[in-house]
């Protein structure tokens, strides 16, 4: 596959992560209980926003995308949905609403990898499980950061728990890279990395090492309540989740290698 074909199918899987992980984080976190109904009503219609554009961007799937086109319409729905039902503080109806629209969003990304041959095979189902955990988590701590400057005297452990969860998705990413690597023949391995040195690498430093170290040191930051450090720390750790997302699907585009 050509390095251009996998750009709009690259781009409709991270907001397809970003949509699905992050009503799972948000589900986490609401269930916690610690976090205010305009945060949740605001987060909920920035997932919808992320779940339409996927139903915008089917055509990525060119004579397939009618296979996804009722769940995916179907996920921007459920979104809607809780965004409202949490506005209108149904909060039990509204977290059905959640569990719905995981449910819905896991199915959507098991058929997105059963219809493309680099991620038919279970190492490309785990790889973007994990993928939508971290980029999921990275969004709504963001978004969660961002709402400690309007509500400054929220609790921080919230913050702190989702980045637990970023921190912990991004470590499974990096065993599991670990266990592609040593799992696979050294010499299938090596020419593609060899030949697409710069994207691996990429997705190694930038995707992986560098959310790492942010999403300890914002870590750090919650604990001190120092809440605008970890806000600022957050967008450049989200900004590298998604730019090593996007490596890591162009790598198994163009390789079959999922990172």
């Amino acid at each position: 596959m050509a390095l251009v074909q996998t750009l709009p199918l690259t781009v409709l899987l991270i907001l397809l992560e970003c949509a699905v992980g992050g009503t799972l984080v948000l589900l986490l976190t609401d269930l916690e209980g610690n976090v205010s109904r305009g945060f949740l009503v605001t987060s909920g219609l920035i997932l919808a926003t992320a779940a339409g554009l996927t139903y915008l961007l089917r055509f990525g799937y060119g004579d397939l995308a009618g296979a996804l086109t009722p769940t995916l319409a179907g996920l921007t729905l459920l979104l809607v949905a809780y965004a409202i039902l949490a506005m209108l503080q149904r909060r039990r109806l509204a977290r059905g609403a959640a569990i719905a629209a995981v449910v819905v969003g896991a199915w959507d990304i098991f058929q997105s990898a059963t219809l493309q041959p680099p991620l038919r095979d279970l190492t490309g189902l785990l790889s973007l499980t994990l993928a939508t955990l971290v980029a999921g988590a990275a969004l709504v701590a963001l978004l969660l950061g961002h709402w400690y400057l309007v509500t400054p005297l929220l609790s921080a452990k919230s913050l702190r728990r989702v980045t637990e969860f970023l921190l912990v998705g991004v470590g499974l990413q990096v065993l599991w890279l670990l266990g592609q690597l040593v799992g696979l023949d050294g010499v299938a391995v090596a020419g593609p990395i060899a030949s697409y040195g710069f994207v691996f690498w990429f997705r190694v430093i930038v995707g992986l090492a560098f959310p790492l170290v942010l999403g300890a040191l914002t870590w750090r930051s919650c604990r001190i309540r120092a809440m605008q450090t970890a806000t600022g720390l957050l967008y450049i750790a989200l900004a590298c989740v998604l730019a090593g997302d996007a490596a890591a699907k162009v790598f198994v585009y163009l390789t079959s290698i999922s990172l």
